[in-house]
């Protein structure tokens, strides 16, 4: 039979309203649920599905991958079950830069082909695209065929020297953490000349430890002048361990 390919940007459920204004469109989820029963989809043929929006299963949210900024910044109010779409033999979403299937095989965020975020997680996934095979009604495969990269996003972790005496695959995106105790001077522009590609450093020592271990809460009732000073520059040096104080 036919393949019927349906197309749906990405909607806001207040846009919903102004169509359908006896439907409940309070929710992204209604709002959708009022779309999809008046598109006038065909259960016995194939549908396919395209969409950008953010879509969750019954028990368990997507995976974000770090680089989603408009999910991180706004929240995931316009979240939808994924059972809206149970009318699409395939579901091919976007919005989320994870590949991962939401609620079954066949309702899929394809994720970036590239890595945008520096996220430890985003960092050790492989990516992939979904090759969908659809074959009579019901009959869809989903092959992911791995992608290998120019240059990989690597985070590497240890002293200045270390890592550039024992320098591998320089050509990579770098994200670095440096163990030195001291700030290690010019230390982008040193790892520069070895990674050229370097994109991110930071520390992990005894100060950046105690600057992360410190919950921002100081007790003050019943201390002196001189102790609350003390507090001060004792938090100051912390978080500034290479602070002159003249």
């Amino acid at each position: 039979g036919p393949l019927h390919i349906w197309l749906l940007p990405y909607i806001k459920a207040s846009r919903v309203g102004h169509f359908f204004p006896d439907a409940d469109t309070s929710t992204y989820d209604k709002a959708f649920r009022t779309v999809i029963d008046n598109s006038g989809v065909n259960t016995a043929e194939r549908n396919l599905m395209v969409l950008h929006q953010f879509v969750t299963g019954k028990t368990k949210e997507p995976e974000l991958a770090g680089s989603e900024t408009m999910i991180l910044n706004v929240g995931t109010i316009d979240k939808i079950g994924a059972d809206c779409f149970d009318a699409f033999d395939y579901v091919a979403m976007g919005h989320i830069h994870g590949a991962q299937a939401v609620g079954r095989e066949t309702c899929r965020y394809a994720g970036s082909m590239l890595k945008y975020s520096l996220d430890k997680k985003e960092l050790s996934r492989t990516k992939t695209v979904p090759v969908v095979t659809m074959g009579a009604k019901g009959d869809v495969e989903v092959e992911l065929v791995e992608l290998q990269p120019l240059r990989e996003i690597r985070h590497i972790k240890g002293n200045l020297k270390d890592l550039i005496d024992r320098a591998t695959d320089t050509e990579d995106y770098i994200y670095a953490t440096l163990t030195d105790e001291e700030t290690q001077f010019d230390a982008m522009a040193r790892m520069q000349e070895v990674y050229p590609n370097t994109m991110k450093l930071d520390y992990d020592n005894t100060s950046t430890r105690a600057v992360r271990d410190f919950d921002g809460v100081v007790e003050t009732e019943g201390k002196s002048f001189h102790e609350l000073i003390n507090d001060f520059f004792h938090l100051y040096l912390c978080m500034n361990p290479n602070a002159m104080l003249l």
